[in-house]
């Protein structure tokens, strides 16, 4: 059974979409939420902002110390920005390879992904933003 700290489950799940939005294009710019070292693009260059906010847990077994397990529970949200004008064309695309990225996945650590959706979402200056949101859940053993 894999067993995952915060840290190690957040990380992998910033990979997955990392290489998503990569594999789109090398030089696509996503910022973290607790990088304060990129900011967003004064251009029409599509971006995206990536959170990950753990919401719940509980004791998921019994047992002696080192031999339970405490599932995690939360929601990773990719807010995709993409200039207006095209129609959500390139929202939809992003979109969709964030959406593809996450749906029916585990990590090799063992997270996994659920109820994965995009919603258009609203307008933020020149740029349209679609929330892609996956419920998680993972364990940690101690």
């Amino acid at each position: 059974m894999s067993s995952l700290t915060r840290a190690q489950a957040r990380d992998e799940m910033l990979a997955v979409v990392n290489a998503a939005l990569i594999g789109y294009s090398a030089g696509f710019l996503v910022i973290w939420e607790d990088d304060d070292s990129k900011s967003p693009p004064k251009t029409k260059t599509p971006f995206a902002t990536v959170g990950v906010y753990h919401v719940t847990g509980s004791q998921a077994t019994m047992g002696t110390i080192g031999n339970r397990t405490f599932r995690r529970y939360g929601y990773v949200e990719v807010l995709v920005h993409t200039p207006e004008g095209d129609g959500f064309t390139l929202a939809d695309t992003l979109a969709t390879i964030v959406h593809d990225a996450l749906e029916g996945v585990t990590t090799t650590g063992g997270v996994i992904f659920r109820n994965v959706r995009a919603v258009e979402d609203s307008k933020s200056g020149s740029f349209r933003v679609t929330s892609v949101c996956a419920d998680f859940e993972y364990d940690q053993i101690k």
